[in-house]
């Protein structure tokens, strides 16, 4: 046995060669004789290692856009939920923990908008859900969730805090889309590319003491592309919110 300076090992001992990046296994030198050595990297550990599964945040109602003083829950869905504990994020910084795997906000408020997350213990932070609060008359209210194309889409030209609203129209990067014949919800029966873009609704309501024609903020939606990589219960999801909030009876489907 020798090393690169000549030196060889003498009876009845071991000498090792000058450190490596590495970590060696004690070593069992028996008449000069190496039994063996292992190997040992931190960075390739031989035990199992579990991955962690992401939560999922949703929102009740689905909207993105709320009214001021109006009610949401939110919704950390995991596999285990119960006895574990979760975390809420707005804006990237916890703000709570509780035991439930729900959060209410009674009243909206301006301090309640923003980019909200949810963590259940030993889960990953689930993806970024955008609340935006607001006080304008009218509103556009479109899903919190990204919708990719094959989903089902659903709009709802909303007057404040549900007041009444006539001669809806709805536009699409300024150009008129509406239907024939429309109410206050718009369903596309599935969504494709071209579905992208601003939209924005118009209205007439009674403001404070008078009929007026009001504009909606924009909403932006931009369609992903489908394909077998988008899940059934992601889909499902999507059939769910259209059904419940854009319900057959009120809504006009454009296919």
């Amino acid at each position: 046995w020798v090393r690169g300076t000549g030196e060889g090992l003498q009876h009845g001992a071991c000498r090792l060669p000058p450190p490596l990046s590495l970590s060696l296994s004690p070593l069992r030198c028996s008449n000069s004789l190496l039994v063996g050595f292992a190997l040992f990297s931190p960075s390739l550990s031989t035990g199992p290692s579990a991955t962690a599964q992401k939560t999922r945040l949703t929102l009740d109602p689905p909207w993105s856009t709320v009214f001021r003083g109006e009610s949401v829950t939110l919704t950390c869905s995991t596999s285990h939920p119960s006895g574990r504990r979760f975390t809420w994020y707005r804006n990237h910084k916890p703000f709570r923990s509780t035991e439930k795997n729900n959060l209410r906000i009674k009243y909206t408020q301006e301090e309640d908008a923003g980019r909200y997350q949810c963590k259940a213990s030993d889960s990953e932070r689930s993806d970024p859900v955008q609340l935006t609060i607001s006080e304008n008359w009218l509103i556009l209210q479109v899903p919190y969730y990204g919708v990719f194309e094959g989903d089902p889409l659903c709009l709802r030209c909303y007057g404040w805090k549900g007041a009444k609203v006539s001669g809806i129209r709805y536009y699409r990067d300024g150009v008129d889309v509406t239907p024939s014949h429309v109410n206050s919800e718009l369903s596309i029966k599935q969504a494709r590319t071209r579905d992208s873009g601003k939209y924005h609704c118009t209205g007439s309501m009674r403001t404070t003491v008078m009929f007026t024609e009001v504009n909606s903020p924009p909403a932006s939606i931009s369609l992903s592309p489908g394909g077998s990589s988008v899940s059934g219960a992601r889909r499902d999801l999507a059939r769910m919110v259209c059904a419940r909030s854009c319900g057959a009876e009120n809504t006009v489907t454009i296919a």
